[in-house]
Formats: structure tokens, C-alpha cells, sequence
């Protein structure tokens, strides 16, 4: 997604029809409300439901009501202070950064915002990151998830950047492409790995879902 992004190929996002979802194993990846993480990626709906939770009892839910996005965990659900809709079947770019001991954001686009409190997302726990789990159809890219302090600013400058994969601090990284030459000219495939490199667990796990879908994303939407 994004405009200024240019590939000799076709970029591709999954598609995760009605019905389906997709989820990605972080099990090995699980952090409490005093680690600093960052949970980044960009979406594209024209529906209302949960954009991505996790299936821990005390879980993390993002998801769009009336077109509004709203943070839910068991200690709440904040809604979002925006006017903007968000599912208007455009490109958009969501992250949540959690810091220690400080306040929580919510990236969206342009747009930062404070959620007021540092506990309030209850950290990242459970065996599977679930993306489209009660939403007619979504598509999802560059996937990434940081152990790390990242800020607002580093995502907006970065956000239509493709990352290496090896950053200290990038655990998860699914850019759902893969990037290969053809007679020295660079060329993109469709790909579900996870491209980071995790020194720290030395794990990687395919994005996996029960009917997934790779989407051609032309650089000019």
C-alpha cells in the first residue's frame, strides 16, 4: 500500500475473506504491560468488526464500530477520538505502541493518540495474533511487531519504508512478499514467511489462515 512505494512486480496483501481469518503464532512472543512493544500494519475494509485481537483471556482487541476504531481489553474498551471513517475501503496504517510506564499510543495514519494510560492495554499475550475475526472482509500488509520503544514519529516517517527484516528489536515481520532478481532487476513475489530475524527466540512461523488469500496491491492504491 501507498503511493510512493514503486516494485518492478506487483506488491501483495492477504485478503481474509468473510468467514476466515488469519493469525500468526506468538506464543514465544508474549509481553506484559511493563515491556515495550509495537504492533504495526496496514489495513483495508469497508466493514465494521474486529481488526486484530488475540486469544488470551486477558486479551488486546482493535477493531472499527460505525467506521471508528476502538482499543478493547479486560480492563476496557477506549473509543478512539477521531472523525475520520476507516472503513472506506482505502489503505490505512495502524499501530500500537506500548511504553513502559507511559502513556500508550494509537497510530492511525496521521493521526496520534494518547491513551491516557500505560496499563491500559494490558501487554500482549496468547498463543495467536488473530487478524479478521469478526469482519466481513479484510486485507492486511506489512505485518511487524517490535519488542522495543518505538515512537509515533519513527512509524510516520517509516511507514511506507519496507524494513530489512534483521532491526534489533523486530520479532515479527510479514511484508507478504518476497524479494528476488531477475537478470540484476528486483522483482517481488507473493509469500506468507516471516522475514525477521529473532535473535532472541531463533523462531520464525508462517502467517497462517484457514482460507487465506494473496491479493496483487498495484503501488498506486
Amino acid at each position: 500500500p501507498g503511493a510512493s512505494w514503486y516494485y518492478a512486480d506487483d506488491n501483495y496483501a492477504v485478503r481474509v475473506p468473510q468467514g476466515a481469518t488469519a493469525y500468526m503464532d506468538i506464543s514465544e512472543r508474549n509481553m506484559d504491560e511493563l515491556t515495550d512493544y509495537a504492533l504495526e500494519f496496514w489495513f483495508r475494509t469497508d466493514a465494521d468488526g474486529t481488526l486484530v485481537t488475540t486469544d488470551a483471556a486477558d486479551y488486546m482487541s482493535v477493531g472499527l464500530e460505525e467506521g471508528k476504531p476502538y482499543v478493547a481489553t479486560p480492563n476496557g474498551r477506549i473509543n478512539l477520538p477521531v472523525d475520520q471513517m476507516y472503513n472506506d475501503n482505502q489503505w490505512h496504517q495502524l499501530a500500537i505502541l506500548s511504553h513502559r510506564l507511559d502513556n500508550a499510543q494509537i497510530v492511525l495514519d496521521d493521526a496520534v493518540l494518547s491513551l491516557n494510560t500505560y496499563n491500559v492495554l494490558a501487554g500482549l499475550r496468547g498463543a495467536k495474533m488473530i487478524f479478521g475475526d469478526t469482519i466481513s472482509q479484510l486485507d492486511i500488509d506489512e505485518v511487524r511487531l517490535w519488542k522495543a520503544s518505538i515512537t509515533a514519529k519513527w512509524i510516520q516517517d517509516n511507514r511506507r519504508a519496507r524494513v530489512a527484516g534483521n532491526q534489533p528489536g523486530l520479532i515479527t515481520y510479514y511484508p507478504m512478499d518476497e524479494r528476488y532478481m531477475d537478470h540484476n532487476i528486483e522483482f517481488y513475489r507473493s509469500s506468507l514467511a516471516d522475514y525477521a530475524v529473532d535473535s532472541l527466540y531463533n523462531h520464525t512461523s508462517p502467517l497462517q489462515s484457514t482460507t487465506y488469500d494473496l491479493q496483487p496491491t498495484p503501488p498506486n492504491l
